[in-house]
């Protein structure tokens, strides 16, 4: 039984982080994309802004899919605890926040 719990919280995990790997992938696709159709204005301001504008969109992306992979992370975590309390199976030691820094 310890087995489901631990199996269905590290898919859990695998799922997120291709999520969130995924979405910052996207993010800089967005990111060229936005940086080489600023590249095509002339004006010097606009150009600037434009590329202000993409890595503003970039960094908010990431920081975004970042913030989504931890809170379903957590949840997973707390998933894992309440099954593994429900099956009366005793604390495993691990630590909940040694995937968050990848």
């Amino acid at each position: 039984m310890y087995e489901k719990c631990c199996c269905k919280k590290e898919n859990a995990l695998k799922t997120e982080i291709e999520t969130c790997f995924n979405k910052i992938n996207q993010a800089y696709d967005e990111r060229k994309t936005d940086l080489l159709n600023a590249w095509i204005i002339e004006n010097k301001k606009e150009r600037q802004k434009a590329m202000r504008v993409a890595w503003d969109n970039f960094r908010n992306s990431v920081k975004s899919a970042k913030s989504e992979y931890k809170k379903a992370h957590n949840q997973a975590c707390n998933i894992f605890v309440k099954d593994r309390k429900a099956c009366k199976f005793r604390p495993t030691g691990e630590n909940p926040e040694a995937d968050l820094n990848y």
